[in-house]
């Protein structure tokens, strides 16, 4: 992109990013806003490899720190996306309105996502909880045991 003179500006590309962001993977999340993000990301992505560096210097270039970002916050977008899709239930941080609870029988497992030749992997682990045990419930999302 260093090379490239025309084409979207890396600022352009962040609006947009931003905007999918907040409207489909916001605070509050759904499967069919989910969905929806994962499907406008390609494009997205596409984009991304079209953006313009109009700064020839290759020291201190910060519309080139800028395409970086960008595409490393459409690799973390599509990871939120689709943690927050596999997770099936509201736990911490994310809050999914059609799973409102927080499921300790099934849910005391890490999402992991990996890149593998561009397609993101995902897999769920379960981890040891040695010192902290919580009681094996479905329950309501916010209350304490």
């Amino acid at each position: 992109c260093l090379e490239r003179k025309d084409g979207p500006s890396a600022i352009e590309l962040r609006k947009k990013i931003r905007t999918l962001a907040g409207s489909k993977v916001g605070v509050v999340r759904e499967e069919s806003l989910l969905k929806e993000a994962l499907e406008e990301i390609p494009a997205l992505k596409e984009e991304s490899a079209s953006l313009a560096v109009r700064c020839e210097e290759r020291a201190f270039n910060l519309e080139w720190v800028e395409v970086i970002q960008d595409r490393s916050m459409l690799d973390v977008l599509e990871m939120v996306a689709q943690a927050s899709l596999a997770r099936t239930e509201s736990r911490g941080a994310l809050f999914r309105r059609d799973h409102p609870k927080t499921d300790n029988v099934d849910w005391t497992q890490h999402v992991i996502l990996r890149n593998s030749d561009g397609k993101m992997d995902l897999r769920l682990e379960k981890f040891p909880m040695p010192i902290l045990k919580p009681k094996a419930e479905i329950r309501k999302y916010g209350v304490k045991e």
